[in-house]
């Protein structure tokens, strides 16, 4: 029987059903539209709350933002921005039909996602005074109308401009503004995302969970499958004394299984939206989905969930020490485990992953020529490389084999993501393309049943020592850290070579890679520079 489904008892309720909509909103695929972005569509609204009603929801939440004009602050007036009569106006029809009005504002900070956008010109300023006096003249205009009851929700997600303590201060701040209106504030939480370019945001939300005042509500979001290590992470911030609630997305199976684990680990809520403009354009795709996923939301209706996909798992692979013999060549390469670990953390740092590595491609291939629209048979083709890609050995900066040549890649310590390798920042970023990868990895002893983590996007074959120990060609992906394990390799002591081929469909090229030792600690590397 499925663990997260036992004793789930009547009594256990979610007091916050909930669905954000968006008077605007600050994202990078919506900022590509701002130009021609068209006011708020309240008519459309307002069949959207009948579907929230009849599905069992609650809460309304409320992306405001520059959606509407501020008397205080006319400068933030855009093109679409509505009056405040039609907010006044949504609020009404809401409160009628039982809904609790959140008000929501963003405050993080980041050149790529740009979700504070909204206050310019004033989102330029530093965490000052002057920038949360000015934030919160905009937001008590909204509060006057909303009179929301018990939350303001100021987001924080995704945030990449601010140091750990900064951005925590900021949290603080706002919390501080909160708590004076008689509000408990929210944030978004990014921890359940460990996807290589969420990394750092990861990272910065479990520092904060540390240092901020459990008042402060955390909504983690995940959209993906339903994982043991992100239900173990969501687990870990209850027991730090936070009200949580969970945004699991629009996929059924996955809403349903979210659904059953909430109850049973005792998360407080559920938050739905759709990341689009409230108008006729996208009204189908708006309005079906509220139809279809707001009542597996509030418990209404059912359906099978999803199964959870238990990434503690593994391949286990029954090599012995001794079945290939190191290289002995040219280290090129050079990646020296050390005798210290690191036990099991959910984000790990740089220094426990392969950084060292020799790069030869990329070869090319034609989709045409491979079997189904994700074009997986391509992992096992090794026409690239003479069909024998274990027997590459990485050669000097410059050589050329197989029409392409070696190139060195070590991880600079200025970049904030030294754990893993961007192949689109080596090569052009074409499509349908295929690199090899070798590192030398040192070991001060012999390392039997080791463990091995590797993140690909998309698929990914691994040879240690010449012999094949994994490799992921389900479908395409992105790049995570520890999307998959092999346990159960060994090392023998001195060099050892790992071969990695690393293929791209479309647009993301990268991948990760670290090593742990028998009782799964992460085991620090020295990567020293290749060039000294």
């Amino acid at each position: 029987m499925d663990p997260l489904e036992k004793n789930v008892t009547k009594e256990k309720q979610l007091s916050i059903l909930g669905y954000i909509m968006h008077l605007t909103h600050y994202d990078p695929v919506w900022i590509d539209r701002k130009k021609s972005e068209t006011p708020f569509d309240l008519d459309m609204a307002y069949e959207a709350l009948d579907l929230m009603a009849a599905g069992g929801l609650n809460t309304l939440g409320i992306d405001i933002e520059d959606g509407v004009r501020f008397s205080t602050h006319p400068e933030l007036t855009r093109h679409y921005s509505s009056s405040m009569d039609i907010l006044a106006k949504l609020v009404e029809r809401g409160r009628s039909l039982g809904f609790e009005i959140i008000p929501k504002f963003n405050f993080s900070k980041s050149a790529h996602h740009q979700h504070d956008l909204w206050l310019s010109p004033h989102h330029v300023l530093d965490d000052t005074s002057d920038y949360f006096d000015i934030a919160f003249e905009v937001i008590d205009e909204a509060l006057d109308i909303c009179k929301p009851e018990r939350f303001l929700h100021v987001c924080m997600d995704e945030d990449t401009h601010r140091s750990d303590r900064a951005y925590t201060e900021a949290i603080f701040e706002l919390h501080r503004r909160c708590k004076n209106r008689n509000l408990k504030s929210i944030v978004w939480n990014d921890s359940t995302c460990l996807s290589t370019h969420m990394l750092e945001c990861t990272q910065k939300t479990i520092y904060a969970e540390d240092h901020i005042p459990k008042d402060v509500v955390q909504i983690p979001w995940t959209y993906g499958a339903v994982t043991f290590s992100n239900v173990e992470r969501i687990k870990q911030i209850i027991a730090k004394g936070f009200e949580t609630w969970i945004a699991p997305g629009s996929s059924p199976g996955y809403v349903a299984r979210w659904r059953k684990i909430a109850l049973e680990i005792g998360m407080k809520g559920m938050i739905l939206t759709a990341w689009q403009p409230m108008n006729r354009k996208y009204q189908d795709s708006i309005l079906n989905g509220l139809k279809n996923l707001a009542p597996l939301y509030s418990g209404q209706q059912e359906v099978d969930p999803s199964p959870m996909e238990d990434d503690r798992s593994s391949v286990h692979i029954d090599m012995k020490i001794g079945d290939s013999q190191g290289y002995d060549g040219l280290i090129t390469a050079p990646n020296t485990l050390t005798d210290e670990r690191l036990e099991e953390s959910f984000v790990l740092p740089p220094n426990v992953y392969i950084r060292n590595w020799m790069l030869l491609g990329p070869f090319f291939f034609d989709p045409a020529h491979y079997e189904g629209d994700e074009q997986q048979t391509v992992i096992d083709e090794e026409v690239f490389v003479g069909g024998k890609p274990e027997l590459l050995n990485s050669g000097n900066e410059g050589d050329e084999i197989f029409g392409c040549t070696w190139k060195p890649y070590q991880a600079q310590k200025t970049c904030k993501e030294q754990q893993w390798l961007d192949l689109n920042q080596f090569y052009d970023g074409d499509d349908y393309s295929v690199v090899y990868l070798q590192a030398h990895i040192y070991a001060p002893r012999n390392i039997s049943e080791a463990n091995l983590y590797y993140g690909s996007d998309d698929y990914a074959r691994v040879w240690l020592n010449g012999k094949e120990i994994g490799r992921y060609n389900k479908c395409t992906r992105a790049c995570a850290q520890d999307a998959d394990h092999v346990s159960g390799i060994n090392f023998h002591k001195g060099w050892n070579v790992i071969t990695f081929k690393c293929i791209k469909i479309v647009a993301g090229w990268s991948m990760m890679l670290r090593i742990a030792d028998e009782e799964n600690n992460a085991i620090l590397v020295e990567s020293p520079n290749m060039d000294g």
